[in-house]
């Protein structure tokens, strides 16, 4: 009990401080050129105290634990367990952390509103899905962009909305926070389920509370409200599946995890590689199936109630048909609608956002070319050309490294944070919150694989993640002119590290496929085991 009140105790401390410091959502407004730099020098320090916070409590935390006598190894099932972390006492120890975690994150997500303009398009968009959920993109039109998964998770929200009586309340926007937040918990019960049975109960405590406390997770949910621990719980939980060889429902999830958020489609490849390596083509066809099923009986119900009646439905839906050449009306043109539907919300999503980048700290930021459209010509070609070559290029090359690399564990973990980062900074279009995903990726890979270049990618993930997130989340609450933030030397070496890290992730990627990494300093191990 000692000890579970410590970590409790802890990691209640680590968030309530982080996400209090982190808080920059108050919406200013008129004021003076000299006001706006004040305020952000303030938060900036602010959030730069809260990373040295983060940081000192996990050296002092991991000094004592390296610090400590090796544990004795005892035999079990054919291999040896370093002081296994897979007894009753661990798994309520790390229960108590999350709970504690997840009361500490409640509170402060009411104190602090996040970025209004996010926050007031969830709560109107779950608002209406609580009013007829498969009708939802009839009334919003145009101004919804998130694909059908997230919206039966809006409904959710709308209900209990409707249910205490509390829209447009600080508890509402605790409400719409509220599935993020849960993925932020769930995320660390995965942390615990991957490390219980190879490393050390020590280890497995810090990992739980290094992802619960990590600055980075706490300011994108709990302080902005913004869901990217959803989709990347799901991107965590379909490279379990990956690792378990249980190829049909890793599709199932990935599936799933589309219609949650587009960006998915990132790391979508690293199935498809772990489906070439299984050679099984049964496999294969039952995976393609099961994804393409899945994603379709999500967003089928949806896309069957069309009103095409509407002028948003005839402007977007009506070209696909025209394209397929079944719009004279008819059987035929019922029949292909739902599709042409689909079709058109993601590619109007897709489209949303036609810009190099859009306050995505990346190569193309670093160009000065933030905001710009992506059809502006860049070195011979456009933007949209060069970011789509970049796509492509580095699919292909993780695809290679993939085949190549020895099956190990953590391998899908740290192919797809490396395939993310490096989309993330060369691809057009790109936010500043798509890197996010990649933190939890490397941690996952940095966990299983044990060696000190993966640590210290998830490491330097965390710190670039953060602070671009917090820079961005500034620059929006400040507004005008910081609203369409343009390069400072502050902005550049953020951007010039997230490119670094992507190039460093991909060369250590290849010299594990193609070499001996544990020859190399970056390979060695960090705990024993």
């Amino acid at each position: 009990m000692k000890n579970k009140t410590k970590a409790g105790l802890l990691t209640a401390l680590c968030t309530a401080v982080l996400t209090g410091t982190v808080s920059s959502s108050a919406v200013y407004s008129d004021l003076s050129e000299t006001e706006a730099g004040s305020i952000y020098n303030t938060w900036t320090v602010i959030g730069f105290a809260a990373l040295i916070l983060f940081a000192a409590v996990m050296l002092m935390w991991w000094k004592k634990i390296a610090a400590q006598t090796a544990p004795t190894i005892k035999k079990g099932k054919g291999r040896a367990v370093v002081n296994p972390a897979n007894t009753k006492q661990v798994r309520n120890t790390v229960i108590t952390i999350i709970a504690v975690a997840f009361a500490a994150r409640l509170c402060l997500s009411i104190a602090d509103l996040g970025y209004a303009n996010d926050i007031g398009c969830f709560s109107s968009w779950s608002q209406v899905a609580a009013d007829g959920l498969f009708d939802t993109y009839n009334r919003l039109g145009a101004s919804i962009d998130y694909p059908p998964g997230y919206v039966y998770i809006l409904y959710a929200c709308g209900m209990l909305g409707k249910l205490f009586n509390c829209y447009n309340t600080g508890l509402y926007t605790l409400i719409v926070k509220l599935p993020a937040m849960l993925c932020d918990c769930f995320i660390a019960w995965f942390i615990y389920l991957f490390a219980r049975e190879k490393i050390s109960k020590e280890l497995t405590l810090f990992f739980v509370v290094f992802w619960l406390a990590n600055p980075a997770a706490i300011i994108d949910s709990t302080v902005w409200g913004q869901v990217d621990s959803v989709l990347s719980l799901a991107v965590i939980a379909g490279f379990y599946l990956v690792t378990k060889e249980k190829f049909v429902l890793s599709s199932v999830v990935f599936g799933g995890a589309i219609m949650l958020k587009p960006q998915a489609i990132i790391v979508l490849p690293i199935l498809f590689y772990a489906l070439l390596k299984n050679k099984k083509v049964k496999t294969f066809i039952f995976s393609f199936l099961a994804g393409i099923g899945t994603a379709l009986a999500v967003a089928l119900p949806f896309a069957v109630n069309v009103d095409m009646s509407t002028t948003h439905m005839q402007e977007t839906v009506t070209p696909f048909l025209e394209m397929a050449g079944v719009n004279g009306g008819g059987f035929l043109t019922k029949l292909a609608t739902p599709f042409a539907w689909i079709v058109s919300l993601f590619m109007g999503t897709a489209d949303h956002y036609s810009y190099a980048t859009v306050n995505a700290l990346n190569f193309y930021f670093m160009t000065g070319a933030n905001w710009v459209k992506d059809s502006e010509p860049f070195m011979g070609l456009t933007y949209y050309t060069w970011g789509m070559l970049a796509i492509v290029l580095s699919a292909v090359f993780i695809w290679v490294m993939y085949l190549k690399a020895k099956k190990a564990e953590h391998m899908p973990f740290l192919a797809g944070g490396t395939l993310l980062l490096l989309v993330a900074n060369f691809g057009p279009r790109m936010h500043e919150r798509y890197f996010f995903p990649s933190i939890v990726l490397l941690l996952f890979a940095a966990i299983l694989a044990n060696t000190k270049g993966t640590a210290i990618m998830a490491i330097a993930a965390t710190v670039l993640g953060y602070l671009t997130v917090l820079e961005i989340l500034i620059d929006l609450n400040l507004g005008i002119p910081y609203m369409w933030p343009e390069v400072t030397t502050y902005r550049f070496i953020l951007s010039l590290g997230n490119v670094l890290l992507s190039l460093a992730a991909a060369a250590y990627l290849a010299v594990e496929a193609f070499g001996d990494i544990k020859k190399t300093w970056f390979g060695k191990r960090i705990w024993k085991s």
